[in-house]
């Protein structure tokens, strides 16, 4: 075969297609697509597109290609040829990945020269619309959507919600909540066994909607396997919620320190007088953490005014949380929960990263006060009169974070940050706003990549059992909940103790097992672990230390936790069918189980027998001899403790032989070798040896 290979002339066709785009659900979607030759003089072209929304369906309809207002047929037309682009897609069709649309266009000459173009679309979901809100007694907020458009392909409707309105529309490939600072508070069926959901009763975890906040709500629709989602409805806003109780605006950090922290907590009169009026008494209640639980016991008493000042704090490691009781008639009602502002750190070469929290009901994520200010000054630095301000974040785009990339920041130095949020609780009539607080005070370095030191290996807690004699006592046969709860030292060396950022803890099956992370990615900022376990203890654990720049020290020597194993057989029995002891079985706190015939009511076990239940076991083989050595009868019996009343450790035996045949009265000896769950390997397996007086 000859093969000639010479130049051509010839220019590809060409074509133009639009960007790529979205369209919603149920909405039709037109756009010109055009294909013209280059060459002159030039030659007719026709166009072709595939795709599978080109498919004939009997669910969807199909995307069109008109020529002059009629369908267009593939053929040749013009040199330059404009075809229109019609589609309007099903809800069916709304899914998280784009359609591919591939267009051809061909020039009628002997090469048949052609270009291929991809157009993508992606189908969205309409936005849910919204029927009514209304606020229900208990501080509850009732909220309705209409029928959602595309209620047979959407499978879950999400509810979102945050205090204080603020404004957003989406583009028109936006789909789904973006970054405003609303929290998901639910998400239901969009369909349930009643017929279609088209309300939600929003309780605030139970605890009512806070006193003196505007709500504001939105929807998404969710599409299910397909990935698709709608556009976020607009808002709809609720409040402000007027009751009884007083309303907390601000808990601020004053100082930080060990031991001699201050914290400026200020509320405002509940905005709903009592009848008569009357003066109101406060109480103030504090607690740990962002959520509490906050103490039963206040840290201040009938005040008159409306702000406290808490001293003698930790600020510098804790959290404080505060509620506020106000009293007058006779009756009492408390405000919302609000904690401080906890800034936190890493850090990176040449660089400080800063990102803050606060568990509060008000909004710190204002459109009508988008800033929070940075503050940074020198070591030492633990009131923001110490300080400068150096940057204003804008919290509403960028969220609760910061970098400082300064390039004064030197390697080995520490630097000192507070930040001040601003908030509201969107209603600035009877709450004046910004709401101003300030957070605790944080010194760190710029980033290294010099490990933490390594940490001496953790320790069990007695919290639960001393040992297995205190085991023993309070679980008796079976713990209904198994746990390990690990606990470590900081280290003593105040270096190594500074330079400490959190802990990652690490177990294994054994102590030369391979060791992950119980949770990958927690960074644990205490000294104490909680292990929830299935049906064991046989755990093996090690701690590392982790620094304010991700760096990972080296792992600890591994502390095991080990079970409390026990297994015992008796030694006597007596196989005479009357119900009683006619099985060989190992000490247990069962009653009748396994008995044959009826249970005489008089044959009980005692409890010394009951307490010497098999523990951790997992397998037994058990064998009978007689007394010339010849086996009469083994028995082989894996952990099946999901059924006790059928658990093959037990054993059951009934006095026959191999052959099931009935043994004779007299005596016989017996080996069981027991497997039990254990860490260490050397210690899994026993052999009981003992002699068994078969009676009857």
């Amino acid at each position: 075969m000859q093969i000639l290979i010479e130049d051509c002339d010839d220019k590809r066709p060409d074509l133009t297609v639009p960007l790529d785009t979205c369209v919603e659900a149920g909405k039709t979607l037109k756009a010109k697509i055009s294909g013209f030759d280059l060459d002159s003089p030039p030659s007719d072209v026709k166009l072709e597109s595939f795709s599978e929304i080109n498919e004939p369906s009997p669910e969807f309809t199909t995307a069109k290609l008109l020529y002059n207002g009629n369908p267009y047929t593939g053929t040749f037309e013009n040199s330059t040829l404009d075809v229109d682009f019609e589609w309007t897609p099903e809800c069916g069709r709304v899914r998280a990945q784009p359609y591919q649309v591939v267009f051809k266009v061909t020039e009628e000459t002997q090469q048949a020269l052609a270009t291929f173009k991809t157009w993508s679309i992606k189908v969205v979901g309409p936005a849910p619309k919204w029927k009514d809100i209304a606020l229900t007694p208990g501080r509850r907020s009732n909220i309705q959507w209409k029928s959602y458009q595309c209620k047979n392909a959407a499978d879950s409707m999400e509810i979102w919600r945050r205090v204080d309105s603020v404004s957003f529309k989406p583009n028109s490939c936006q789909t789904g909540m973006p970054e405003l600072g609303y929290q998901m508070i639910a998400k239901v069926a969009i369909k349930n066994t009643s017929g279609e959901v088209t309300s939600y009763l929003d309780t605030n975890g139970g605890k009512g909607l806070a006193p003196g906040a505007v709500y504001c709500y939105r929807l998404v629709a969710k599409y299910g396997d397909k990935g698709g989602e709608s556009y976020v409805s607009r808002d709809t806003c609720i409040g402000p919620i007027k009751t009884y109780a007083p309303v907390i605006t601000n808990v601020t950090v004053n100082t930080t320190a060990v031991d001699t922290g201050r914290i400026t907590v200020i509320w405002h009169k509940p905005l709903q007088d009592p009848i008569p009026p009357a003066t109101y008494i406060y109480d103030v209640y504090r607690g740990s953490g962002f959520k509490g639980p906050v103490s039963t016991t206040a840290v201040a008493l009938g005040l008159t005014g409306t702000s406290f000042t808490d001293n003698q704090l930790n600020t510098k490691n804790n959290i404080y949380c505060y509620q506020i009781v106000a009293r007058a008639n006779g009756s009492a009602d408390t405000s919302a929960l609000a904690s401080s502002v906890r800034l936190e750190s890493t850090s990176q070469v040449q660089r400080i990263n800063l990102q803050w929290k606060a568990e509060v009901p008000w909004s710190i994520r204002a459109q009508n006060f988008p800033t929070h200010t940075i503050y940074r000054g020198p070591a030492g630095s633990y009131t923001i009169s110490q300080m400068n301000p150096i940057a204003e974040v804008n919290v509403i785009d960028g969220g609760l974070v910061y970098s400082d990339t300064s390039h004064l920041l030197l390697p080995g130095i520490d630097y000192c940050y507070i930040v001040k949020t601003r908030g509201t609780y969107g209603n600035d009539v009877d709450i004046p706003a910004p709401l101003i607080n300030d957070s605790q005070a944080i010194c760190t370095q710029t980033g290294d990549s010099i490990p933490p030191c390594k940490m001496l290996p953790p320790l069990r807690s007695t919290l639960d059992y001393k040992d297995c004699d205190d085991y023993f006592r309070k679980f008796r046969c079976a713990s209904e909940s198994f746990r390990n709860v690990v606990t470590w030292n900081e280290p003593e060396e105040e270096q190594c103790r500074e330079d400490i950022f959190g802990y990652k803890i690490y177990s294994a099956p054994s102590a030369d097992g391979i060791y992950l992370e119980i949770e990958p990615g927690l960074i644990i900022h205490d000294t104490v672990y909680i292990d929830n376990l299935q049906t064991s203890y046989a755990r093996c654990y090690k701690i590392a230390a982790v620094d304010r720049s991700g760096n990972v020290g080296e792992l600890s020597d591994a502390a095991c936790f080990d079970n409390c194993p026990f297994y015992e057989l008796p030694n006597v029995f007596t196989p005479n069918h009357d119900g009683c002891n006619d099985l060989f079985s190992a000490y247990s706190d069962r009653e009748t189980t396994g008995e044959e015939g009826n249970q005489d009511p008089s044959c009980t076990l005692p409890d010394e027998s009951k307490n010497k239940c098999p523990r951790f076991v997992q397998r037994v083989v058990f064998k009978v001899y007689n007394r010339w050595g010849d086996m009469v009868y083994s028995f082989v019996g894996n952990d099946d403790s999901h059924v006790p009343e059928k658990n093959p450790i037990y054993i059951d035996w009934n006095g026959r032989d191999k052959n099931g045949v009935e043994l004779n009265t007299g005596v016989y000896y017996y080996m069981a070798e027991v497997t039990f769950n254990r860490v260490d390997p050397s210690e899994k397996i026993k052999i009981f040896k003992g002699w068994i007086h078969l009676v009857k």
